[in-house]
């Protein structure tokens, strides 16, 4: 003490003061922090995907993919219902703040009230979630793999007795027959389980606000969380995303239909310019008709036009010579009809044959549902 009132040139008894003012300050502090919640000083990422069809602008989920605010307000009315004053206190977050976030997550209906609070309305879990059950799930795979493999061959078998389909192209046949594959697999697990756990509620896809039919589901990371070296990322894929619009140019109706798998899992999305799927299929239907390039009027924004090159790159788009032409199969109506009903036959006998196992390993891989979201949620979703 003698030697900080020496250098400072005050008091002994002024140094012990001010000390003792820091402490009681140190303290105060302390105390309001166990206010608030871990979202405040440590927040999360919450990345929202969906069953069925986004709204316009590919919302609900455009609203909350670049806002912090409206992820953390969400995770942290999660566990629990809470009071827009709660949550606030929680976040450190002023007041006002809060109340226009959670006014914009009421009318996207990902969130709902509850009495006097609020309440995030769909299931979120964590990767830690999905590691708990990668051991059984891959003993699953590993025994029933040559069965699997065998209705896979036949599916391939069945798609090459389609006159159609040998006259394609070989890169869109190999296109075509993995997305086959796709459905398969993952109508196949979705049917098995289905028959094993029923339904709590109807599955149904809701009209919502923002003129889509969806049921989203979330998934939360730390903020600096990278799937690189997580034992998760070479398993991971996307359920099909689809997009339809009728009308367009000379159709009746075009239908994009899409399955992500890793290591490029949504990455046609995240060119120059983000773009939805919606705005793809316009794009990618707009240049199948082999338009000139240097037409100014286009039927859809014309700043999707950077995204080319990227598209190149995804495999998606091609050049060829001084023309820009899609690499992805195009297939009429009737073909694509009877593609899925060729499908939906291989789907069937893969549940017939993924059922048994699935029965066996569900009650190890059910997910923990807030008090809040329990009849609200199908119960196949909860595993």
């Amino acid at each position: 003490m003698d030697t900080i009132a020496r250098e400072l040139g005050i008091p002994r008894g002024t140094v012990l003061s001010r000390l003792s003012a820091g402490r009681e300050q140190m303290r105060k502090g302390f105390e309001t922090m166990e206010q608030y919640e871990k979202q405040s000083h440590t927040p999360e990422r919450l990345e929202i995907t969906c069953s069925g069809r986004p709204g316009f602008y590919n919302r609900p989920f455009s609203l909350v993919a670049d806002d912090a605010v409206k992820q953390n307000i969400l995770l942290m009315a999660y566990e629990s219902p809470a009071t827009v004053t709660e949550i606030a206190r929680a976040l450190g977050i002023p007041t006002p703040y809060v109340e226009l976030a959670v006014e914009n997550l009421l009318e996207a209906q990902l969130m709902r009230k509850v009495g006097k609070r609020v309440a995030t309305d769909f299931l979120i879990t964590a990767p830690s979630d999905h590691l708990k059950s990668l051991a059984r799930q891959l003993a699953i795979a590993d025994g029933q793999y040559d069965a699997i493999w065998h209705v896979i061959t036949d599916l391939f078998a069945a798609l090459k007795d389609m006159d159609w389909y040998n006259a394609l192209l070989e890169i869109e046949q190999c296109d075509l027959g993995y997305y086959a594959m796709l459905a398969v697999l993952s109508g196949g697990t979705r049917h098995a389980k289905k028959r094993v756990v029923g339904d709590v509620t109807k599955d149904e896809y809701p009209s919502r606000n923002d003129g889509g039919n969806w049921i989203a589901q979330g998934e939360r990371t730390p903020i600096d969380f990278n799937y690189e070296n997580h034992p998760l990322r070479q398993y991971r894929y996307g359920g099909e995303h689809r997009v339809y619009t009728e009308k367009y140019l000379d159709t009746k109706f075009i239908e994009l239909r899409v399955y992500d798998t890793q290591p490029d899992l949504t990455i046609r999305n995240h060119g120059p310019v983000e773009i939805s799927d919606y705005d793809l299929a316009l794009l990618l239907y707009y240049l199948y008709t082999d338009p000139p390039m240097d037409n100014p009027r286009t039927p859809f924004e014309a700043h999707f036009y950077k995204d080319i090159p990227h598209l190149i790159q995804c495999g998606i788009l091609k050049r060829v010579e001084d023309k820009v032409k899609v690499e992805i199969p195009v297939i009429a109506a009737e073909q694509s009809k009877e593609l899925l009903s060729v499908t939906d036959s291989f789907i069937w006998k893969m549940a017939d044959l993924l059922e048994s196992p699935i029965r066996t390993a569900l009650p190890e891989l059910k997910q923990k549902i807030p008090a809040h979201l329990r009849g609200r949620i199908a119960e196949h979703r909860h595993y």
